[in-house]
């Protein structure tokens, strides 16, 4: 599925509202490959953290579920994860790459942020992360509509210049809602917007199903049981690696100038530019003073850090 010339480093970016469970998929997805977790059946392709503090991590992830039976809160900070894809052949071990996973809370995911907007000139593919009990809902169209607005900027960026930016579409919590009647065939319904625009701007994309539920053992203690949960960032390597390494930002005809409905910033009128960064400032200011009264509440109501909020859901459902 990939072979091994340069070891190269990409930079992938998670996009998906707060609690869709991206570093539930992220944690699953190691769990279910590494060769610590796995002693009795040598995986052939595995995640291994870059440093200690991406494992501390996951393993704080992992841990907490197996302690509480339970899927840890949603993130409220940016978090960045590196890793090293190995291979496992002939008795040996080798490096494939490397890759930089940026975990982004919703709140974060706005174009008009300007750390979330860096971010995106400078990655290589996207993992959008779409909730499947939140699509499927006819009451909750606003959802879909607040992931196509940062999705569809990208993917016109990546048709304008022509870019190698695959996107892998996610769609989390899938074993909640499989047992529905016809639920995949509305799935592919709710997310027709999505998909006709990729399609439209030829964009490299591919949808997963993401089933990742919490079991217990005899003996009580709990895991995630992720199925295929891997298959999406190996999916992402592997597209990314059948062509030259080329990010946004190396590749815009001009990087420095944003644009607005076609036009470069050098373009639209001076007291328009002077309206867009007031606007800026104030939306940047709002979300930072929204995070600012999630943390706040979180340690005030939340002696555990871990403590995850109430779910009306039934337990062992997957998060991610």
């Amino acid at each position: 599925m990939i072979n091994s010339k340069q070891k190269k480093m990409y930079s992938l970016l998670s996009i998906g509202q707060r609690g869709v469970g991206k570093t539930v998929f992220l944690a699953g997805s190691y769990a279910q490959l590494h060769p610590d977790r796995q002693p009795k059946n040598m995986p052939q392709l595995w995640f291994d953290c870059q440093d200690s503090e991406t494992q501390k991590i996951l393993e704080n992830v992992i841990s907490y579920v197996a302690r509480t039976g339970q899927y840890p809160p949603a993130t409220l900070k940016l978090t960045n994860f590196e890793f090293s894809l190995k291979r496992y052949n002939l008795g040996k071990t080798d490096t494939l790459c490397y890759f930089r996973w940026w975990d982004t809370p919703g709140e974060s995911c706005k174009l008009y942020n300007p750390a979330f907007q860096m971010m995106v000139w400078q990655s290589d593919g996207c993992c959008v992360f779409i909730d499947t009990q939140v699509l499927i809902s006819k009451a909750n169209t606003q959802a879909l509509e607040e992931i196509l607005q940062p999705v569809q900027s990208i993917a016109e960026v990546v048709y304008q210049n022509g870019l190698k930016h695959p996107f892998a579409l996610i769609l989390t919590k899938y074993d909640l809602i499989k047992s529905k009647p016809n639920s995949r065939q509305l799935l592919e319904q709710r997310l027709e917007p999505l998909t006709a625009y990729l399609d439209k701007m030829k964009v490299n994309y591919k949808k997963f199903y993401s089933e990742i539920p919490i079991v217990s053992s005899p003996e009580g203690v709990s895991s995630f049981k992720p199925k295929a949960a891997s298959e999406p960032i190996l999916w992402l390597i592997s597209e990314l690696r059948k062509a030259p390494k080329t990010g946004l930002v190396n590749n815009l005809s001009t990087p420095t100038e944003p644009k607005i409905r076609g036009r470069s910033l050098r373009q639209v009128p001076k007291k328009y530019v002077l309206y867009l960064t007031i606007a800026l400032v104030i939306s940047s200011l709002g979300a930072f003073l929204t995070i600012l009264t999630l943390i706040f509440k979180e340690a005030v109501f939340n002696s555990d850090p871990y403590r995850p909020e109430p779910r009306p859901t039934q337990q062992n459902s997957t998060s991610g």
